[in-house]
Parts: C-alpha cells; structure tokens; sequence
C-alpha cells in the first residue's frame, strides 16, 4: 500500500492519539480556523486539527500537520534531537518514481477539466486581517526543466483569484523561479502542477533543495523509502505526470509577459509579504478524491516554520560536517521562525574550529541571519541554554564577526535592495585553555530522584508554570 496522508493519520491515531484534535463544530476558513491555531499556541499546544465543517463547504480542512517538532520526527522515524541527520542521510539516497494507470490514482477520483473547473468548491483559508484573499499554503508547486525529464517542487504560496485562476509567487532565485523566467523570456507557456495533502515524508523529499535539474520526485522517494507513485496529468497525458496518491492536484499554464498585482499576505517571517506582479496560472484541470482532505499549512506559525526549518538543518549539518567532523547538532529556533537563527552544537577539539564551523555554515543557506556554535555540553534545542552560552563563554569582539552586504531572502523585512543583508557569526564555545567547570548534580542521583515518587501527582499537576 503506498504511503499517503491517510496511512499517515492512521499511524499518528494508533501509536500518538493525544497529537489529534478533531472539531466538530462549524468553523468558518476565514480568519476563525487561524485563530483557533492561534489559541493553541498561546497555550504552548501544537496538535494537529482536523475541521469536519468548514462553514459551507463539505471538505475537511486539515491543518497543522508540521507543528510538532516530535510529530516531524514521528513521521520521519526520526527523534527530535536528530531530525537533521536523518533527513539528511534520507536526502542522499534518491528513489526515482514510478507512473501508474489513471485509473488507479486515488487522486483522480474526480476529475474536471475545462469549464467544469472550479478552485471556489474547497474551503480555502483566508489566513490574516491583511491577506489579499483565500491563499493555498500546503500546495506543492511542480515545474519541469526545459528539455529534461526532471521536476522541480518548492512550496509555494497561490491566491485563490477566481474558479480557474491563481497568482503564485517565486521567490527570486529559486529553482521554479528560474524555470519560468526561461520560459517567459522566449515567450513560452509554463505548465505547472500544483498538490497538496500526502503523506509527511513526501513533503520533506519534494521540498528538499537539490542541485539544477535533478527530479525532485525522486527525493520524495528516498524520503518514503519506495518509489513514489505518478499518474498521467489530464492536461498533458505522460508528458507531465502527477503524485497519484495525493488528496488535491490542480494543472494549469502560465502564460508569458502576464504578472498582476499579488499579495499582501502573511508570510513565515510574522510580517506581510509586500505587493508584488507576480505571474498568473490559468487553470486547465482539477482532480481530487471523492472525500478529500484539504490540507492547509498556516504559513505564519509554527506549522510552516518547523517543515522548512529541517531542510536548512540539514544543509548547514552536511556544510559543517565536511571542516568540523565533531559537528552533533543543528538546531533553528521558533523564535527565528526556523529560518533567521541557527544554532550548532560541536565538539570541539582544537582552537578555531568554532570560527571555522561559521564559516561554513554561512554559505549554506541564504535565509539564515544569525549562527551560533556552541559546545557539546550545551542542548541547542534549549534557547535558554544557547543564551547561557552567549553569556559566559564569549568576549566580543574577538568571538563575533559580520559578514555585510551579502545575498538574504526576499521576504526578510529588513532585507535593503536587491535582497542585501547582513550576518552575524558569534562562537560561544569554551575556550581550550583550562577553564571553569559548569555545575552539576551528580547522574546518578538526578536518575534515581523522581518528583512523581515524592509529592503526590493531584498536588504535581496543580503547580502552576510559568514561562521564564
């Protein structure tokens, strides 16, 4: 049976049910779902949410999938302390796809082509006060390299515009971005494919960034461990071929010399996304499974923030792994939406490597502002421990240097013209001269004391917390 997001719902419901929150209730796509994720948060709760009743609308909306550091690593077979190194191990080892018959994709259950075609039937989310409209956020964007049979997916945000058309933004740079300008600049059509709700492990492989023109299903098969199904579009027949086991997919052109105004919305960074011309997609064709899921990504929480953190983990793990062999840990914190702050945890065995960890971690990704290396004593995934480290093993200047005026993302609000930033690098490791031991109770004894075998657990649970 091949891996989709209904085998995966199945796994989470059987071994982590306390990670499924289903809502009965009337709930309206407009604003309210997003407040609902809002409401969790502020509680510090992150479970998956299934809405049964979208208001007017008969398709389930499922949303914060990727919320859950633990829930990714559940998905991925994976513990939280070590998602980036087995993402990375996964992203090595491709699977290429296999196609299948039309008629045995779940995704063509339903099939409408033409003027049959209406994008207005899903319940798709209005997500902030500002947004231009209702956006796609989980939908997985598919572009196919001129003259090869290679696919390439980002993630991808699509304004709902009409029944049969959308405005999608490229970020400049990226791969989609460049396969359209080639096609704009000579005049031609872009086709495009966007898919949305599968299983996990087929989102982190399809958005795994790879180098030029290598097919990007593949990836999504190294991530499944076996060959990800593909189906033949309605619009192109083999000549461009689909993920047959996901809940939505929706084909469609874009046509040369065509941009419109796109945006505001609210983006990963917290802050709205400027207004833009950015290119249209004529609609040719929708397909979805009779009782589809749609699958929505709340762009501006944790949801988005956590499955786009763990592919820039993992670039920066490799990129220092090849100078600091004793490299453990890789970790991007909530607080810089998993994408402007990283922190690296090595072992350290000779004066320099942390300056030589930033070195290479720098280039590894353009979205990242801030990099700290710590040592192998301090947890990463532990803000308050990293800020510790800052404190007690640094003396600036001599543990930080900037690089100015180097190349940032598009959607960083503090980003100048042409995307220009500036990046910090402080190494917070323990100098290799003697130096103070930290505190520390012995191990035995933090193993053997159990709060739960000394206070009663009704009096356990009534002491309050507090965020410090």
């Amino acid at each position: 049976m091949a891996k989709d997001l209904r085998m995966f719902l199945q796994e989470l419901r059987h071994k982590l049910p306390e990670e499924i929150v289903e809502i009965e209730r009337e709930v309206d796509p407009a604003w309210e779902m997003g407040a609902v994720i809002q409401k969790f948060e502020e509680r510090e709760q992150y479970p998956l949410l299934i809405f049964r009743r979208p208001k007017g609308n008969p398709y389930p909306v499922i949303t914060n999938i990727f919320a859950s550091r633990r829930r990714c690593a559940f998905a991925l077979g994976s513990t939280p302390e070590h998602v980036a190194q087995d993402y990375w191990d996964r992203l090595r080892h491709p699977i290429a796809p296999v196609k299948i018959p039309a008629g045995q994709a779940p995704c063509k259950e339903v099939v409408e082509v033409g003027e049959q075609v209406n994008l207005l039937k899903f319940p798709v989310l209005t997500h902030h006060e500002w947004d231009a409209g209702p956006y796609l956020t989980a939908s997985m964007v598919t572009l196919k390299w001129h003259g090869k049979d290679a696919y390439n997916t980002g993630l991808h945000r699509c304004w709902v515009k009409a029944r049969n058309r959308m405005g999608v933004f490229f970020s400049p740079g990226k791969h989609n971005w460049h396969i359209h300008k080639e096609n704009d600049l000579q005049g031609k059509k872009t086709r495009v494919v966007t898919w949305f709700g599968h299983h996990p492990q087929v989102y982190f492989g399809a958005q795994a960034r790879g180098p030029f023109d290598v097919d990007e299903y593949s990836y999504a098969g190294g991530f499944t461990g076996e060959p990800l199904r593909l189906a033949p579009s309605e619009t192109w027949g083999d000549e461009f071929l689909v993920p047959a086991d996901a809940e939505i997919v929706i084909e469609g052109e874009i046509l040369p010399g065509v941009e419109e105004v796109e945006a505001p919305f609210g983006e990963y960074t917290r802050y709205y996304g400027e207004q833009r011309y950015n290119p249209v997609i004529e609609v040719t064709a929708v397909t979805h499974r009779k009782d589809c899921y749609f699958h929505d990504l709340y762009v501006s929480h944790a949801d988005n923030h956590i499955m786009g953190g763990f592919p820039l983990e993992a670039r920066v793990f490799d990129a220092v792994r090849s100078v600091v062999p004793g490299v453990k840990n890789v970790y991007l914190p909530l607080a810089g939406c998993c994408r402007f702050w990283c922190f690296i945890q090595i072992r350290k065995r000779t004066e320099g490597e942390g300056k030589l960890a930033l070195t290479a971690a720098m280039p590894a990704d353009s979205r990242i502002k801030y990099f700290v290396v710590v040592d192998d004593d301090v947890n990463v995934t532990h803000e308050k421990e990293v800020l510790w480290a800052i404190a007690t093993r640094t003396q600036f200047p001599d543990d930080l240097f900037i690089v100015t005026n180097t190349i940032g993302e598009a959607l960083d609000p503090m980003a100048e013209e042409n995307h220009l930033v500036n990046k910090m690098g402080i190494d917070a490791t323990r100098p290799m001269r003697p130096f103070a031991e930290r505190v520390a109770i012995p191990p035995d004894v933090l193993e053997r004391v159990r709060l739960e075998n000394l206070i009663p657990m009704p009096i356990l649970k009534e002491i309050p917390t507090e965020r410090m």
